[in-house]
């Protein structure tokens, strides 16, 4: 859970239920479908040319937008915008007072929020259509996601000020550690993985 979500507030229950329940409309009703026609190779997507539609039987099972790769593309088109529209109402709807500061603090926060929401978005119809580089954009995607979860920790703290909060700097910290372990696990992934490799023939490039 973002950090920001973990905050006492009447109502607060209700909406992190509604945020449950919008994952699981997203994944049923939006993931994308695997495609049909295998990936194009790298030499196609330099030369623009058509893609044959014949695919090697050794990786032909692994092609394909699936598995946690489509989990990846579903949390970046779908829900990661949702997540980041309900956290910042509801950080909106917590304040016990609206002052100057704390408006040009959610300000900067909403902003490079909507921004990483908006570029992993982009990132996510790359991977979902097989574009060439999708996966050098997603790798990029998740080193500025890190970076964002870093540089605004000091809104999160003036934030966190405006808020009934218990022990907010634990809070901060483990919204961190979630951030660092996101990138490792998630970065790796799109270097090892056999399917990426199998399904982005210009993975490495």
């Amino acid at each position: 859970m973002h950090p920001m979500l973990a905050f006492d507030f009447n109502g607060g229950t209700v909406i992190q239920l509604a945020l449950g329940v919008a994952a699981l409309l997203g994944l049923m009703l939006f993931a994308p479908r695997r495609s049909t026609r295998p990936p194009p190779t790298a030499e196609q997507m330099n030369a623009g040319a058509p893609v044959e539609e014949t695919q090697s039987q050794s990786s032909a099972g692994l092609r394909g937008v699936a598995g946690w790769l489509r989990f990846f593309v579903v949390m970046r088109i779908y829900l990661g915008p949702i997540v980041t529209a309900l956290t910042y109402i509801l950080i909106s709807l917590a304040y016990r007072k609206h002052t100057l500061k704390m408006m040009v603090w959610a300000l900067v926060a909403t902003a490079g929020a909507s921004v990483i929401a908006l570029t992993g978005i982009a990132v996510g119809l790359r991977l979902r259509d097989l574009q060439p580089r999708a996966v050098q954009a997603a790798r990029r995607w998740l080193i500025m996601a890190f970076i964002w979860a870093v540089i605004s920790t000091p809104c999160q703290f003036a934030l966190f000020s405006g808020m009934h909060v218990d022990d907010p700097e634990t809070r901060i910290l483990l919204g961190l550690a979630q951030s660092v372990f996101a990138l490792v696990i998630w970065y790796s992934y799109f270097r090892v993985s056999k399917r990426v490799r199998a399904t982005y023939p210009d993975w490495k490039s």
